[in-house]
């Protein structure tokens, strides 16, 4: 690739293995796993390591589920602000969170950072609060973000370890590990306030069950958030409306995406789905992996072309009335 990565995310094309998240806040070691509420931990013996152009997989002896021979790999990298020192933004290192552009006078103490303006991308990693109630910290983009995801380090939900809120919604949240459609309920237990253009409101319920009440803050224990911001190029979140047929909507994005993320706003049972222009090259584009699970329809790297999308030059666009994708009248991020 022709960037370092800040956010590496990989898959195993070819069997049951889980989601693997790195990022250089937290350092080569320890994975979180977006199909699961599992804290942070590593990966067998594995590491991750990105450098100028790419990133490195050392097995270390045991690599998991990231090394089995002969299997096929996919990873998907982001670029953030780079990893010069703790915090980070535009590739400029700060030593502190109170000389960081946009991260001085934040609630939360803020642990660490990565903040991409240019490309609308930050990672933050932040102290949680016991207190209940809201709750800020700053995310350095300048500008309000558009989709928020959220994951505790160490402290797994019963359920739903990764609450997330989308700019479609602005009083519902889901999660990225689970198939649930968006409900206010989440939102009001979790958020209870929408990002502005220099904060991010997170909320301890004290009439959540404590196995659920920590997902955004609550304990004194780190938190990560991955924050983006439209920005025309590189991210855009949005929605658009199914409508049943097999000529389904087109998305105007601007540009041609590398990746699509997709997510049934209205309905319970649907999984999440992302697709790539490196699995497949040419329309349709019908490998897909579920974000919210281990495998990818059964067949791990699914080639369901129920679920078939085209890559286009300005965007994408739907080819099937599969209700994960395309439900009449239904809404999808």
């Amino acid at each position: 690739m022709k960037f370092k990565p800040d956010l590496i995310w990989i898959k195993d094309r070819s069997a049951a293995t889980n989601h693997a998240w790195y990022d250089t806040t937290r350092g080569n070691t320890n994975a979180l796993r977006c199909n699961s509420v599992a804290v942070q931990s590593q990966y067998g013996s594995a590491t991750v390591t990105p450098f100028a152009n790419g990133f490195e997989v050392n097995p270390g002896g045991n690599g998991g589920g990231l090394t089995i021979s002969g299997n096929g790999m996919v990873a998907w990298c982001f670029r953030a602000g780079g990893s010069e020192k703790t915090f980070n933004v535009d590739g400029r290192g700060y030593d502190t969170a109170a000389e960081t552009p946009g991260l001085s006078g934040s609630g939360l103490t803020i642990l660490g950072a990565s903040i991409g303006k240019r490309q609308g991308f930050s990672i933050i990693q932040y102290q949680g609060s016991s207190a209940a109630g809201n709750h800020s910290f700053k995310h350095g983009l300048g500008q309000r973000p558009d989709f928020v995801i959220i994951k505790a380090m160490d402290w797994d939900a019963s359920s739903g370890g990764w609450p997330c809120w989308h700019i479609t919604h602005e009083n519902k949240a889901f999660f990225i590990d689970r198939d649930v459609a968006a409900d206010g309920t989440y939102f009001n237990q979790f958020w209870n306030a929408a990002p502005s253009a220099t904060d991010i409101t997170v909320r301890a319920d004290t009439g959540v069950s404590t196995g659920n009440r920590y997902r955004t803050t609550g304990r004194d224990n780190p938190y990560m958030a991955y924050v983006w911001s439209n920005t025309p190029g590189f991210f855009h979140a949005g929605h658009y409306q199914g409508t049943g047929n097999n000529s389904g909507p087109l998305q105007l994005l601007g540009f041609r995406p590398a990746i699509v993320m997709l997510k049934e706003f209205d309905n319970d049972s649907t999984n999440w789905l992302i697709y790539d222009n490196q699995r497949e090259s040419a329309n349709p584009t019908i490998k897909h992996l579920f974000p919210n699970k281990n495998d990818g329809g059964g067949t791990y790297d699914g080639s369901n072309t129920d679920l078939s999308i085209d890559f286009y030059a300005t965007g994408f666009k739907i080819r099937n009335s599969n209700s994960g994708v395309n439900a009449n009248n239904d809404r999808y991020c």
